[in-house]
């Protein structure tokens, strides 16, 4: 498979989930039979969290196959001297395994369980958020709302790497771009979040709508977007340590500053966002059809014609 033939990828990605449940890796059952090695254990604990993480971005792209059912494993490091006396393991498991919205946190100063946790619910915005494309529900609006209180509480308890933005020199890079790749998915699950109720009233009362607090907020988020895409720009422009994700990323918080655009100047976020999208489409050497849309976008007067058009918009058909 060649670097940029992307869905020729997905069947060996479904293929090796398929035979991760066959083996039991994602239930503490399973690993049991498998192992009776404490390490062994754990690495196939990793394994099947890193399958879980990928799915969920998948689902930014109408795919991903796992279901909350198929989680019941601990998360990582959780099977330690530190915890083995609390509940936290079963806390963690409980929590991956629910249905329920909302996600509460997990003591850890882990990168790792963080990005899982956030994975969750980047997982769960998208998926209501396509429902609602569907639908219209209000029930459903109601559940992406809701999801907001869980990203926020997320975001608090981070550890304070997180929080130390720009990070410094010293650190190993893979460390410190995951941190930055983690805020961008937590920055884009908040736009999935905020960006339906918000969305609906554009089409309906545009200069009303665009003045709104709720949309400054949204487009807030895209400013933290774009920022955190110049750091890519500025210091890693081959986005190493960064899944090809990211386009869809910087395509989704360009529509915001757009909207705004056509209203009054939003250019320096606009340039930023298109500049990071070309170079990621460089680096992955996939989506060119992705950056015509988003001339497009830039290039339509109407608002409303861009939110019709961006409503059927699918990921996939412009990789």
């Amino acid at each position: 498979m060649e670097c940029g033939d992307f869905n020729s990828g997905i069947p060996y990605f479904s293929f090796a989930l398929t035979m991760a449940k066959q083996l039991g890796i994602n239930k503490e059952t399973g690993l049991k039979n498998l192992t009776s090695n404490r390490q062994e254990r754990e690495d196939c604990r990793n394994l099947w969290w890193f399958i879980h993480r990928y799915d969920q971005l998948l689902k930014t792209i109408n795919r991903g196959f796992i279901s909350d059912e198929d989680n019941g494993v601990y998360l990582p490091g959780t099977v330690t001297t530190k915890y083995e006396t609390t509940d936290i393991r079963s806390l963690g498991l409980e929590i991956m395994s629910s249905k329920k919205l909302f996600t509460p946190t997990v003591p850890s100063q882990s990168v790792y369980v963080n990005r899982i946790l956030l994975a969750r619910l980047l997982g769960q915005a998208t998926k209501l958020n396509d429902e609602f494309k569907k639908t219209q529900s209000v029930d459903i609006l109601f559940s992406i709302l809701s999801l907001k209180d869980s990203l926020f509480l997320w975001y608090r308890n981070l550890p304070s790497i997180f929080h130390k933005l720009p990070i410094a020199e010293d650190y190993d890079p893979s460390i410190k771009w995951s941190v930055i790749d983690t805020l961008l998915q937590y920055r884009f699950a908040m736009i999935k979040v905020l960006s339906p109720a918000i969305y609906v009233g554009l089409e309906e009362d545009y200069e009303l709508a665009i003045v709104d607090p709720a949309f400054t907020q949204l487009h807030s988020e895209c400013e933290y977007v774009a920022e955190l895409f110049q750091m890519y720009l500025n210091c890693n422009p081959n986005f190493k340590y960064t899944f090809m994700f990211a386009m869809n990323y910087a395509f989704h918080a360009l529509i915001p500053p757009i909207l705004l655009s056509k209203r009054t100047n939003a250019n320096g976020v606009v340039n930023t966002l298109m500049d990071a999208l070309v170079a990621l489409i460089d680096t992955f050497q996939l989506g060119k059809p992705l950056l015509a849309l988003a001339h497009k976008f830039v290039e339509m007067s109407n608002p409303k014609e861009i939110l019709e058009e961006y409503r059927i918009f699918s990921f996939q058909q412009y990789l």
